[in-house]
């Protein structure tokens, strides 16, 4: 699993421990072996933060501008073909010099020297984030920040590059599959507070598990009488917990890009931004979700819309999102509506459900279902995903609520609309209400170290990774 150390700031503040070699031998001691790091924007030199002071058209090219920009202590001529080039911004300019990285796979390191382009000077010049490595973007110039300072190195900018570590994450810590998770650890070690995401505001609490669902029985929703959505889970199927909510009014389209950089940091293409954010959340607490279009599913339109988490009927067909229409078997867990199933369960969505840009309303899934379940049908579909990798290990039984209200309250942020009503939801007997309570004798805790800590120490140092003394 890649972790991304911009990711890990934004939950504890590493401070004197921020050094790669240093954050790499303290995931080894936690038990995370680290089986690479790479680090953007590393070995380049010569490129800095510069002001574009002048930007006018080039004589002789429509597309080219002649530009006059500065790093607080010299003035440069450089042409640029960026059609969003404009004095006053403040940009990447790699100086004389400067070598960044091949344009193709395998090739030479591009080298900056001086030019002259349609009779023009042209003494360095202004990046975009793909001739730096920093993404793939070349459609134009990386804008930065108008109060970074004149002559800073691009390799200083806070949140610009990033460095991510490839660490091995061993199937009985499926807590440390997401970056809170690390970050956990990493305050642990070093004696730091961990900060968790902003609250959501347009939702009550959901800590306390117990409480919320006091009144709820297999099949049942919270409010049957006036959910808009009824939800039913079938006995023995392979799911304890389902929750949805309702969020009317999004405008689904592009993805800020505050969005899109931290899913590129990682690898992941953004797709749209409701998808997008189901797959920020994944990666940050560790809690697959799902968004429906709610307006496709049966009963949606005349206010009897409901959803059936079942077994599958023996050769029912589903067509997943990767476009392969899949057949079934009575083994295989699924999210239905009345007419259809709508979702390999834990695995991988459906075409038929899938938000596009069309999607204005949608049906927002948190769910814990069993790991062997969905081990079991992946195989049988040759199917893995980021979900099924971690339902499959086990995902956080108390934590579906929490990721509910912060992922609904983060869609309203980002997309708009508003949630319709309270979270709709069903459990089994099966799952846990309340956090397990386990007995500890310090005698038994020396014999299996091998060293001798005190009653103090053994409460520190389990408190420090948020296990509560009762």
């Amino acid at each position: 699993m890649e972790v991304s150390l911009n990711w890990i700031k934004k939950y504890v503040d590493l401070g004197d421990e921020n050094s790669i070699d240093t954050l790499s031998k303290a995931l080894t001691s936690l038990g995370f072996e680290v089986e690479g790091c790479r680090t953007q924007g590393a070995g380049i030199d010569h490129v800095v933060v510069a002001e574009v002071v002048e930007c006018e058209k080039h004589p002789e090219a429509d597309k080219l501008s002649v530009c006059k920009v500065t790093d607080g202590i010299e003035i440069y001529p450089v042409v640029c073909g960026a059609p969003n080039v404009a004095k006053g911004q403040k940009v990447l300019f790699a100086k004389v010099g400067a070598e960044l990285p091949a344009r193709e796979a395998g090739g030479e390191k591009f080298k900056i020297k001086k030019a002259k382009l349609r009779g023009q000077d042209s003494h360095g010049m202004i990046c975009a984030e793909d001739e730096l490595g920093l993404g793939e973007s070349h459609a134009g110039i990386l804008v930065l920040d108008p109060s970074l300072p004149l002559g800073l190195s691009f390799q200083k900018i806070p949140g610009l590059c990033d460095t991510l570590f490839e660490i091995n994450v061993t199937p009985n810590r499926p807590d440390a599959l997401c970056h809170i998770g690390v970050a956990r650890e990493l305050a642990a070690k070093f004696g730091k507070p961990l900060r968790y995401p902003t609250a959501p505001t347009n939702s009550a609490s959901s800590a306390n598990l117990q409480a919320s669902s006091a009144n709820s029985n297999p099949s049942s929703t919270s409010s049957p009488n006036s959910a808009p959505v009824k939800i039913h889970i079938e006995n023995g199927a392979g799911c304890s917990l389902y929750t949805g909510r309702i969020i009317q009014g999004v405008k689904v389209g592009p993805s800020p890009e505050w969005l899109v950089k931290a899913l590129k940091s990682l690898g992941k293409r953004s797709i749209n931004n409701v998808v997008d954010l189901t797959n920020y959340v994944l990666f940050e607490y560790g809690q697959p979700s799902h968004a429906f279009d709610l307006n496709k599913i049966s009963g949606s339109q005349n206010g009897s819309a409901e959803i059936f988490i079942r077994q599958a009927k023996e050769g029912e067909k589903l067509l997943t999102l990767d476009s392969i229409e899949r057949e079934l078997t009575a083994k295989d867990l699924v999210i239905a509506d009345a007419a259809k199933a709508l979702v390999l369960a834990g695995v991988m969505g459906g075409k038929d459900s899938e938000v596009d840009e069309s999607t204005t309303d949608l049906f927002l899934e948190v769910a814990y279902f069993d790991p062997a379940t969905i081990r079991r049908q992946g195989r049988r579909h040759g199917l893995s995903s980021d979900s099924s990798y971690r339902f499959e290990r086990g995902v956080d039984p108390l934590n579906i609520f929490t990721v509910s209200d912060y992922l609904s309250d983060l869609i309203v942020k980002t997309c708009g609309g508003k949630i319709l009503g309270s979270r709709m939801q069903a459990m089994t007997a099966e799952h846990p209400a309340h956090k397990r309570l386990v007995n500890l004798r310090p005698s038994r805790v020396e014999k299996l170290l091998g060293i001798s800590l005190t009653s103090a120490e053994i409460i520190r140092r389990l408190e420090s990774i948020e296990l509560q003394l009762v």
